[in-house]
């Protein structure tokens, strides 16, 4: 049975604002080039592929020839005779020019303006297309660098507002530009959210006329800039993961275990099983291999910052991504370790946050790079970042709170079931569920599970959307069932496996009570479940 705990609260007006006369921008004119330059390498791919043998004849010599003559020698192909080859590199010249003439027709026709309502963008040429993201409704701004963008200095502004489709994407600006564009339309949403006049919105313009030894100083600045330390007195640089530690974290990970395991076995299933077999699970070692070099992709330099716009992550090796998370946008908390990550104390937290890419296009393992605010730390990078995602974590109760749940006893968590060992196996001891500060308005639920990886989830209630009981078939013949907090969709999973029938009862009958009793804005205290902790124990 499932009963829905929460609903959208009707967004509030926009503030009435200044509104300047609008200013259309372009965008960096290698932005064509960027966008349709795989188009032009792959046409120019086949046209030499189909060519290669005509060149070597033309210009090594005859006996490269594929062509045999009547009289018995190898020869140039009679189209070369007839200085056919003349036409066939005008057509090439001549395709080349109208792609680059679409190109710049491309760039021309896209443009984007910020103004006191609104970021716009608009392109195309026989279809036009133009996408709007309302100021007071964008929720982040992020920076994208593709790795072919960063060798010429551009950067992409992507400006989410929630939905699943919900993204104006500015692509490219030089990487100078492409920060105060940001900063401008972080400030002009701010602006506009307080209901005072926006600041000035005329975007900031391409520059030019460097000299060739600044130029090349200034992109390669870019090129290994973090983008954390940005002009914003309001930043605060919290956490930063080395490299060695982020090798290690992976090197130790569960599918770099899988692959040493494969190494060790493929020999033997050679020698024992048929080649077929064997074909067929090289590609899952190829998907493994895949997932840790994107680990270290994605992880590579990160830091994590707080400034006056949210949270901002910043990492990336070859492509570099700098997010935005502002808190609201937060529906759960995942802090995670590995088995073969306890002798060295490190965790890692993920998040379900609304709206994120991975979650609308359903690519799991997209989710599980995307979401993660801290790859690998100590337990003391761990109170930093949670502190960081809720500020009320940072007080001493909280973080004492926080670490005796990490690898503590679990004081105050109401236990799994007596024959919950058949289903939790090792992971019995640890799991348990219990709330905090349930009778206000901040009411979040705690949960502890995992044996061979250790799971500590948090669950602002407010953002659970339905409380479910569900008690599978081998639950029901133990004796057990199962709570489980519905939220957004996301990487992490908010649900109690193994609880008592009665307890699973209680517990969901005062989720459910605490979860209307929040979205009415009632602060009255509800009676908890048994074993139920709704203080935090003093430290």
């Amino acid at each position: 049975m499932t009963h829905n705990a929460h609903s959208e609260a009707p967004e509030p007006a926009a503030a009435e604002v200044a509104v300047e006369p609008d200013t259309w921008q372009r965008l960096h004119p290698l932005t064509p080039i960027i966008d349709g330059g795989l188009v032009l390498v792959i046409v120019i791919g086949i046209i030499i592929a189909n060519m290669r043998d005509v060149f070597i004849n033309r210009f090594v010599g005859s006996t490269w020839s594929n062509e045999y003559t009547p009289e018995g020698e190898w020869g140039e192909p009679s189209w070369f005779e007839s200085n056919l080859i003349l036409v066939v590199a005008l057509s090439v010249l001549g395709l080349i020019i109208i792609v680059l003439g679409f190109a710049w027709l491309s760039w021309f026709f896209h443009s984007y303006q910020i103004n006191g309502s609104a970021v716009e963008m608009r392109k195309g040429i026989l279809f036009r297309k133009h996408r709007r993201a309302p100021l007071d409704r964008i929720q982040s701004v992020n920076l994208q660098r593709p790795l072919i963008a960063r060798l010429f200095g551009l950067t992409k502004i992507q400006v989410q507002t929630g939905g699943s489709d919900g993204e104006v994407a500015l692509a490219f600006l030089s990487h100078g530009v492409a920060k105060d564009v940001r900063q401008q339309i972080l400030r002009t949403a701010a602006a506009v959210s307080a209901g005072k006049p926006a600041p000035g919105t005329e975007a900031a313009k391409e520059a030019s006329g460097s000299a060739l030894a600044e130029e090349l100083d200034r992109r390669a600045q870019e090129f290994v800039d973090s983008d954390i330390d940005y002009d914003d007195e309001n930043a605060v640089s919290l956490v930063q993961v080395s490299a060695g530690r982020l090798v290690g974290s992976i090197v130790l990970s569960h599918e770099a275990m899988f692959l040493y395991l494969a190494v060790i076995l493929l020999p033997f299933l050679a020698a024992s099983l048929s080649w077929y077999v064997l074909t067929a699970l090289i590609p899952i070692v190829i998907a493994f291999a895949g997932i840790l070099i994107s680990r270290f992709n994605k992880g590579f330099n990160f830091s994590i910052s707080q400034s006056g716009n949210g949270i901002r992550t910043g990492s990336g090796l070859t492509s570099t991504s700098t997010d935005t998370i502002p808190r609201h946008r937060i529906h759960a908390i995942d802090i995670s370790q590995p088995l073969w990550w306890r002798p060295f104390g490190w965790w890692r937290i993920r998040l379900t946050t609304a709206g994120s890419t991975a979650a609308n296009t359903g690519n799991s393992n997209q989710g599980v790079l995307e979401n993660v605010v801290l790859p690998v730390g100590k337990r003391d990078d761990v109170l930093a970042v949670a502190g960081l995602i809720a500020p009320h974590l940072s007080e001493p109760g909280e973080q004492h709170w926080v670490l005796d749940a990490l690898d503590g006893p679990g004081t105050g968590f109401t236990k799994a079931g007596p024959r919950s060992a058949f289903l939790l196996l090792f992971g019995r001891r640890r799991a348990g569920i219990s709330i905090a500060h349930g009778d206000t308005l901040n009411a979040t639920v705690r949960i502890r599970r995992g044996a061979f990886t250790r799971h500590l989830v948090m669950l602002p209630i407010a953002r659970a959307q339905s409380i479910m009981l569900h008690r599978p078939m081998v639950h029901a013949w133990l004796g057990l069932a199962t709570i489980v907090l519905h939220t957004v969709m996301g990487p992490v999973s908010a649900q109690m496996r193994g609880l008592a029938r009665s307890d699973a009862q209680q517990w969901w009958n005062y989720l459910a009570n605490t979860a209307v009793r929040v979205q009415r804005g009632d602060e009255a205290p509800r009676r908890a479940p048994r074993h139920a902790a709704v203080e935090e124990p003093e430290q």
